[in-house]
């Protein structure tokens, strides 16, 4: 059990996450007022973290913060290069952070990180298809 905790004292070191996420809606993270879920390591069922749970309002909420949005320009009033950059831009930073983000995945996945990295390094390539 010593190696056990060992492992998993460098997982925690090398790959900080929060203690707790939110729903990121209108560009700002709500906790608040929610249901927490706990996220467990399959590995030896440790706490990863906790995430909120969304009902059917929280939905709501982040669909009209969408369609707002949309609708006073925010996006929609971009000229089609300016949405093209922020794309382009999210896909860069999602290449960047790949790793990271199969470590993340991985511990709570359980699945291999190389499968993961793999699996997570086609999400880049979407957004500039649609760029």
């Amino acid at each position: 059990d010593s190696r056990l905790a060992a492992i998993k004292q460098t997982a925690d070191s090398l790959l900080p996450m929060k203690p707790t996420y939110g729903h990121y809606i209108d560009g700002a993270e709500v906790v608040g007022g929610h249901e927490m879920l706990e996220v467990r390591s399959p590995f030896d069922q440790s706490l990863v973290t906790t995430v909120a749970a969304a009902k059917a309002a929280d939905v709501d909420v982040a669909v009209a913060a969408a369609a707002a949005a949309f609708a006073d320009g925010r996006w929609s009033g971009l000229q089609p290069r300016q949405r093209a950059r922020v794309l382009l831009k999210t896909a860069q930073l999602l290449t960047d952070e790949i790793g990271w983000l199969a470590e993340a995945e991985s511990r709570q996945t359980g699945r291999c990180v190389r499968e993961m990295r793999a699996q997570l390094a086609r999400l880049p390539e979407w957004l500039p298809h649609f760029s």
